[in-house]
């Protein structure tokens, strides 16, 4: 009787089982590439105010923003950290660990949907018919006449 208790306790299909869900697990959130790419085409007459954000984020000239840039920059929006981590995760997809222009203008149009407290309807984070995302997205120290003179080729990288 014991000896069969011990055989069930030792069970090699459970934990064979118990090892392909949690790796099922982690492909689904993302860390094997099943994440959903998301995209945004900021209209014309916000085209300046990101690639203003941008040239700003980007302090080396790259075309590409960092980890380390990218959290100094995205916490001027004051939002929790948790959040810009799920924002960052979501942004970075295929995943680089870097923001070129496209991923940070997902970035930023996540932040700004979060700071107005509305949800995207798509994937190209589209909000719902007649429904107005309200202001522009808010980085703390940078007005918005600043941020647009640089994206227009205007003014320089300070602030």
């Amino acid at each position: 009787e014991r000896e069969g208790a011990r055989r069930e306790r030792k069970d090699p299909t459970r934990k064979k089982h118990t090892t392909r869900k949690t790796k099922h697990t982690m492909a689904a959130n993302g860390t094997g590439g099943t994440a959903p790419q998301y995209s945004y085409a900021p209209p014309p007459a916000e085209m300046p105010y990101y690639a203003g954000l941008f040239a700003l984020a980007d302090k080396s000239s790259s075309g590409q923003i960092s980890g380390p840039a990218a959290v100094e920059f995205l916490s001027l929006s004051r939002l929790p950290v948790d959040l810009l981590k799920t924002i960052w995760a979501m942004a970075d997809v295929p995943r680089t660990n870097t923001l070129d222009a496209g991923k940070f203008n997902v970035a930023v149009r996540l932040i700004q949907l979060f700071q107005n407290g509305k949800k995207p309807v798509d994937l190209q984070l589209n909000l719902g018919e007649g429904d107005a995302c309200g202001r522009a997205p808010f980085f703390e120290g940078l007005s918005v006449q600043h941020v647009m003179s640089v994206g227009s080729g205007g003014g320089g990288a300070g602030a």
